[in-house]
């Protein structure tokens, strides 16, 4: 079964001379970036990383991202992606809770670990001298064995219930999550561009691989809504991800251009927050019909979704402009009451979703993982399967990973 690593390995052979990531007007090949991506997985093992350690991670998007997006891959090390808006504390506990063994930091983003305890944490800078200490690592591919069921990434939710928890997502449940995604949108063709200036190291990330698989280019910035819209125009962009405050951001300098169109343009993705009936409107007056909408969250890539020709029509008995879709193809949705039991149709409850590409657990809270992990083997202390293994519940027909997960 294909694992992250095995499809970034096939895409970068077959469309080696093609651009993959671009930044600001600097590009690197697939080619290149296997390359550098290799280079990073022997550096990693030269640090004394192992298959299953993790490392964490702390930059802006840049032309460089994909090093370590590759390379932990290629190494079968797990990421720790951190987010540059939190405090460094909050790093702290990340990096420390998931016992991390190595942290990549670039230099804009240095100071915000400057002064807190990281003992045992080997810390690699991305300055200058990032260069030359990559072009020292081997080219070799180090053909790490990857299973499915290893660990991709540990990504941290928002903590809004709480402090911040790390959700396990594996290869597999990655995989999973970019067929949900991309297989609600019009196909990806070679060459296509993916603008993400929403950090890749969260949502954004989940457009990567799906694009990368079908020969696409990333290109990678930070946010501006003024530079979006000029890439919009000029650079034949294709796919977008957004949260609803930089959409609005974007139909604002979308109007200030005036006469500006974008013919390449297919999908608009947009998640993360409510998407109100007026920015919605506004939204598909300028670009038209190529908003996606998806609902899920850090522990489950979707779990509704709703594309343009839904989402701005009229259907009977219901509001497309105030709802987050329908269920998706490959999801199974229930609103559940106090009792697990799903509720009539009409009636409020906790939602619950049973799906591929979820997570496997929470890292280090075996308790709260079997709360949140319900109907299927996390009740019973258990969040592991092997890949060819199916899981049957009484009454439903279930696949592997297909445990009801609370949100």
């Amino acid at each position: 079964m294909m694992t992250v690593t095995s499809g970034l390995r096939r895409a970068a052979a077959q469309n080696h001379s093609m651009a993959a990531v671009r930044s600001y007007g600097k590009e690197l090949t697939y080619g290149e970036v296997w390359d550098r991506g290799v280079r990073v997985a022997n550096g990693l093992r030269a640090l004394g990383l192992q298959p299953g350690d993790r490392l964490a991670t702390l930059e802006d998007n840049c032309l460089e991202s994909s090093d370590l997006i590759f390379g932990a891959a290629i190494a079968n090390v797990a990421r720790v992606p951190l987010y540059r808006k939190n405090s460094g504390e909050a790093h702290r506990k990340m990096i420390m809770q998931t016992g991390c063994k190595a942290l990549f930091v670039s230099t804009e983003a240095l100071p915000e670990i400057e002064g807190i305890d990281l003992e045992g944490v080997q810390i690699v800078l991305r300055d200058e001298g990032y260069e030359d200490w990559l072009a020292k690592q081997s080219n070799e591919d180090p053909q790490t064995l990857v299973d499915p069921d290893d660990i991709f990434v540990i990504r941290h939710s928002s903590g809004t219930t709480g402090t911040p928890k790390g959700a396990v997502l594996t290869h597999q449940a990655w995989v999973d999550a970019g067929r949900d995604i991309f297989y609600m949108v019009p196909p990806v063709n070679l060459g296509d561009r993916c603008l993400l200036t929403g950090p890749i190291s969260h949502g954004s990330g989940y457009l990567l691989w799906p694009v990368w698989m079908k020969g696409g280019c990333a290109v990678v910035e930070s946010h501006d809504p003024e530079r979006t819209i000029d890439l919009f125009c000029n650079e034949d962009i294709a796919y977008y991800f957004g949260v609803p405050i930089m959409i609005e951001g974007l139909v604002q300098h979308a109007g200030e251009k005036g006469s500006c169109t974008f013919p390449a343009l297919k999908a608009i993705l947009i998640a993360g927050a409510p998407m109100f009936t007026n920015l919605a409107l506004k939204a598909h007056e300028v670009f038209g019909d190529v908003l996606y909408q998806w609902y899920g969250q850090t522990e489950v890539a979707m779990g509704s979704c709703m594309g343009p020709k839904e989402w701005f029509s009229e259907v009977p008995g219901s509001e497309p402009l105030r709802s987050v879709g329908r269920i998706a193809p490959f999801c199974e949705v229930e609103a559940r009451d106090e009792n697990n039991q799903p509720v009539p149709v009409g009636e409020s409850g906790e939602i619950a979703v049973r799906c591929d590409g979820r997570m496997r657990e929470l890292w280090g809270q075996p308790e709260m993982t079997a709360e949140r992990l319900i109907d299927g083997l996390g009740a019973h202390g258990r969040h592991r399967l092997h890949r060819r293994q199916w899981l049957s519940l009484p009454g439903r027909s279930s696949r592997r990973h297909d445990h009801f997960r609370r949100i």
